[in-house]
């Protein structure tokens, strides 16, 4: 019999989205953020400084600054970003604050589902209809059970071996 494995939820409240293309003087200023950021990186290359510590970032990162960090960053004037970005307060499922289990630098293996899900919230993003906010926080806890899956900090049935393929 399989044992109980530990539950994993999180209730984003996202309150800025953006899917941008920096430019060569793009930057972000050294600030303490009161939201948490996640942000995937699309392409491109660049650095980010979290809690005075800095992190080359390039196609494949997801960079994670929880809330109460320092974060800044710049872009490679040479090759600038493209990237997706979500600036949210995080719930568990009792409604307390909580904090994903990433750290500041994740290399994600390249995943089809992850793309099509980014891509699928960018276009709820821009419809602004009445459910658009709803559907949008459907699509990014799926993209976050996606990102467990695709680091390994959970298991699907897929990486059962009782499973047949």
């Amino acid at each position: 019999m399989k044992g109980k494995t530990e539950e994993k939820f999180y209730l984003p409240q996202i309150v800025y989205f953006v899917n941008r293309k920096c430019t060569p003087e793009w930057i972000i200023e050294r600030q303490r953020i009161d939201f948490h950021d996640l942000t995937f990186v699309v392409s491109g290359k660049g650095e980010y400084i979290i809690d005075n510590v800095s992190y080359p970032v390039t196609q494949g990162d997801m960079i994670y600054a929880k809330s109460g960090s320092w974060r800044e960053a710049t872009t490679s004037a040479t090759l600038p970003m493209v990237l997706y970005a979500f600036n949210m307060q995080l719930f568990d499922q009792s409604f307390a604050p909580a904090t994903l289990p990433f750290e500041v630098i994740t290399k994600l293996e390249p995943d089809p589902k992850i793309d099509h899900l980014l891509e699928r919230i960018r276009q709820l993003y821009a419809l602004r209809e009445a459910t658009s906010t709803m559907q949008t926080t459907a699509v990014f806890m799926e993209l976050i059970a996606q990102v467990l899956l695709n680091t390994g900090m959970v298991q699907g049935a897929s990486s059962d071996p009782r499973v047949q393929k």
